[in-house]
């Protein structure tokens, strides 16, 4: 018997996603339309100027690219999945639709 597992993979830009502070109550960023709008404004500074680094072994997923930066396409992408696992914690900052 075979078993085929079939992995469906969807675009989180399809949904308007807050990321929210759970101790103050405070939205961090909305990403709308796969478009980041940010409530921080020095968090917006850092990816416009510095970007997201994107580990080594990582790379391949993000065009061999180094630095991920704010009006990217590929932002959305290593915000999620990389600038979010790294730097926040999952007990302060939870995703909401």
């Amino acid at each position: 018997m075979r078993i085929l597992f079939l992995v469906i993979s969807f675009s989180l830009s399809a949904l308007d996603l807050s990321l929210i502070n759970q101790e103050t109550g405070r939205i961090i960023v909305t990403f709308k339309d796969g478009k980041p709008h940010f409530q921080n404004r020095l968090l917006e500074e850092e990816m416009s100027v510095i970007g997201i680094q994107i580990p080594f072994l990582l790379a391949p997923e993000f065009d061999d690219r180094s630095v991920i930066y704010l009006h990217d396409p590929l932002f959305e992408k290593a915000f999620l999945e990389v600038y979010c696992p790294t730097f926040l914690s999952d007990t302060i900052y939870q995703w909401q639709k």
